[in-house]
């Protein structure tokens, strides 16, 4: 059975701070989600400084969300892209009240047993979430919701850890073609995604090892999605396993190549899911 409960203990809760939870280790995790609130200014112009609105959108009070183990960063996203990967990766409902981690794939049940990506503890030092509070916000406060179990992520006996890591980074990228070649790749790639700061992205190629593994205009890419039920709110999402099989990531041996195509120069923002086998 999955127990359900907040995780008490968050401590450095305040304006323009970074709070932080210590998670128990002795558990397997199955998602979290974050829960915050705070006062903002109704009218910022009118009438700055008076704090006189209530929200629980994340977006308008965490900066920016990370969730590391043993002092190695797994997850590092902001509210918005927390959200935008649920939405994009488990076909889950517009979210505006909290911020969602799933570790467990609820898409994967009948298919590899979500469970195989559910982030296992044992034997872990530490499970620490940071959150860094906006300071435009006053009286912040946040609850966490955790599902977790007892069990142990087993093959024949031996654990086993399947994480699956999220990262952002960020390239200053022109209009045209920009080849984007500093991408990690010592893990298996599940899904690269693509949001420009402005404009659109109109079509992506993926070369690994000097073969081209990927390629489609932005309109095909997302029809072909269609047939697995994927729909991504980002600009470009390629997406590697649509099939929802963890055996079927981009392994890259040397080199990879990301060419998106811009339509206006921009701030490019890339996430990278990739299958980490520890906490690394």
């Amino acid at each position: 059975m999955r127990n359900i409960e907040y995780m008490n203990g968050i401590a450095g809760v305040a304006v323009g701070g970074v709070a932080t939870l210590n998670f128990q280790t002795e558990r397997r995790y199955h998602g979290i989600k974050v829960f915050p609130s705070a006062m903002i200014e109704s009218d910022p112009i009118g009438a700055p400084g008076v704090y006189d609105q209530a929200t629980t959108d994340p977006t308008e009070i965490i900066e920016y969300a990370k969730l590391i183990v043993n002092g190695v960063v797994i997850r590092d996203l902001t509210p918005e892209d927390a959200i935008k990967l649920v939405q994009a990766n488990y076909g889950g409902v517009a979210v505006d009240n909290h911020i969602p981690f799933q570790f467990s794939g609820p898409t994967r049940a009948s298919i590899t047993g979500e469970e195989a990506t559910s982030w296992d503890m044992w034997g872990q030092r530490t499970f620490v979430m940071e959150l860094k509070f906006k300071s435009n916000i006053a009286n912040p406060t946040v609850l966490t919701l955790a599902s977790y179990d007892y069990g142990r992520n087993l093959v024949n006996g031996k654990p086993f850890l399947n994480i699956v890591k999220q990262l952002s980074y960020t390239y200053n990228a022109p209009a045209g073609n920009y080849d984007i070649v500093s991408l990690p790749k010592a893990n298996p790639i599940q899904r690269i995604h693509i949001e420009p700061s402005s404009g659109t992205v109109s079509e992506a190629t993926v070369t690994r090892d000097a073969e081209k593994v990927f390629e489609a205009t932005k309109v095909q890419n997302d029809e072909f999605h269609k047939d697995y039920g994927i729909d991504s709110p980002y600009g470009y999402s390629i997406v590697f396993d649509h099939e929802q099989q963890l055996t079927s990531p981009l392994v890259v041996k040397r080199d990879l190549n990301v060419r998106p195509t811009f339509s206006a120069s921009n701030s490019a923002k890339v996430i990278v899911e990739s299958i980490s086998r520890g906490y690394a």
